[in-house]
């Protein structure tokens, strides 16, 4: 099956959130791309979309071919919301105290 390189993610975020930090993880598209942590940041809208904003620039990639996948939990869904009007592709997974 061939993908469209336009829509093709050109980097994944991964977000581990919690209240007050948010540990962030990226990986390179393919099976074969490399994970790394990023480190942390404060779990607030200002600190995650500078973030992803400062990651976009330093590696010359569009907002809206980086994809975003956190964990859905307490934090809400806020930052789904965030990210959606950035246009970042973002998937939320349900916790496992939401099953």
């Amino acid at each position: 099956m061939k993908t469209n390189p336009d829509t093709t993610p050109q980097l994944y975020i991964g977000l581990d959130v919690h209240k007050e930090k948010s540990s962030v993880a990226i990986a390179d598209p393919g099976a074969t791309g490399e994970i790394r942590h990023h480190g942390e940041v404060a779990t607030t809208q200002v600190a995650l979309d500078r973030l992803i904003r400062r990651i976009a620039k330093s590696k010359n990639i569009p907002l809206s071919r980086i994809s975003v996948c956190y964990e859905a939990g307490g934090c809400g869904m806020w930052i789904a919301r965030m990210l959606h009007k950035m246009k970042v592709p973002c998937t939320v997974i349900m916790d496992r105290c939401g099953i």
